[in-house]
């Protein structure tokens, strides 16, 4: 055997002349291989004036004088390029690259998968199990990241240049976004998702100045409970729809100029054909239920009219116990419970002009006895003979 198993150094022979020949070569072999740093391993053209002592790695389709050479450690020694094929398991430090290389036996590969580096603040890159690059300088592939505390907090921060960058945490689906948060664009604080990553939908906004919370997008509660923004500057405001047994039930806060209404407005949607009905319900205090429900019927007739107004005391809707008030029906008021109307001594009686004509009161102490009066817009006067009250 003339030469090592491993980094194939020359043996001096027995009884050999000129030792010091082969002394040196091994000596200029181990210079050239132990503690491997190159200059570059992205060149196919010889530098035209190496540096003695400079190694490379050389690049695919070599030419010149490292022709079929291809990966090998070129090394200027001595005036001239003395190459050494690399040995499954050696390392490379990379010096343009800042970054440490291994050949695997059939090509140089990151060590760990990814760029090295102890302090990537400097530009470098740091790659665990991952390829790191110039946007993402810390790449980790790993099935968890863990940062945990030293004894007391512990704080992630994300820190961006000015109001206008963005500083946010973005998931992703095969590298497309689908949801973030984060400040992005400016210094409030927004959640929102994409289906394609690159149209996102905000769901909601915290202003930096006063904490109010928005919901650009509006908000779906269970049982199909939903709460939106709509409308304009003239007619906006908030809707809260949900299911109900007779349609969509909503109630809307509105503002709208077009039509003088500034206030909640309360809509339910009936599956009968020409009837809009809403029932507004409240709770008595003997725990019965009350029920306010208007109902609006534009084609309906005198005949077989519902009415468009009713109170009721209970909930199954019979005929006792309501005030009922009709738009279209000669009965433009039914009421299944007495009326009580308001009570006044003659020495009480409100000028008859403030309430105005056809206000009708009841008189206790009237010289006849005690009788309903109407006003005409001047008197009060008597039902049963239009007589002045007196």
């Amino acid at each position: 055997m003339s030469n090592t198993d491993n980094l194939n150094l020359p043996y001096i022979a027995a009884a050999q002349a000129q030792k010091h020949v082969t002394h040196n070569e091994a000596l200029r072999a181990l210079d050239a291989i132990v503690h491997l740093s190159v200059t570059d391993k992205d060149l196919a053209t010889p530098p035209s004036s190496p540096q003695t002592g400079s190694r490379y790695i050389v690049a695919n389709s070599a030419t010149g004088e490292w022709t079929g050479k291809e990966t090998e450690i070129a090394a200027w020694q001595d005036g001239g390029w003395l190459f050494y094929p690399p040995q499954k398991g050696w390392q490379c430090w990379l010096e343009d690259e800042n970054s440490l290389v291994i050949w695997d036996g059939t090509d140089w590969i990151t060590k760990s998968g990814g760029a090295n580096s102890l302090n990537p603040a400097t530009g470098d890159l740091v790659g665990v199990n991952a390829t790191a690059d110039t946007t993402n300088r810390l790449s980790i592939n790993s099935p968890a990241s863990l940062f945990n505390h030293e004894g007391n907090d512990h704080q992630l921060k994300v820190n961006k240049n000015t109001n206008t960058d963005t500083a946010s945490v973005l998931f992703q689906t095969g590298f497309s976004g689908r949801a973030e948060f984060g400040l992005t664009g400016d210094d409030d604080f927004h959640m929102k998702v994409s289906p394609d990553g690159s149209t996102f939908h905000e769901g909601l906004v915290i202003d930096k100045d006063d904490g109010v919370v928005s919901l650009p997008n509006g908000c779906t509660l269970p049982d199909g409970v939903k709460i939106a923004n709509f409308g304009t500057d003239a007619n906006a405001g908030i809707e809260i729809e949900g299911g109900g047994n007779l349609g969509q039930v909503a109630l809307k806060i509105i503002n709208d100029s077009s039509v003088g209404i500034a206030g909640p407005t309360f809509e339910q949607k009936s599956t009968i054909p020409d009837l809009d009905l809403v029932d507004l319900g409240f709770k008595l205090q003997n725990d019965d239920i009350g029920l306010l429900r208007l109902e609006s019927r534009p084609t309906y007739t005198d005949t077989g009219a519902q009415p468009e107004f009713q109170i009721v005391d209970h909930t199954n809707f019979s005929t006792t116990g309501q005030i009922q008030i009709f738009r279209a029906s000669k009965a433009g008021i039914k009421s299944e419970v007495p009326f009580q109307l308001p009570s006044y001594t003659v020495a009480t009686l409100p000028n008859a002009a403030t309430p105005g004509e056809g206000s009708i009161i009841y008189v206790t102490d009237e010289t006849g006895g005690a009788i309903p009066a109407f006003s005409d817009g001047t008197n009060w006067r008597r039902l049963t003979d239009r007589g002045i009250v007196s």
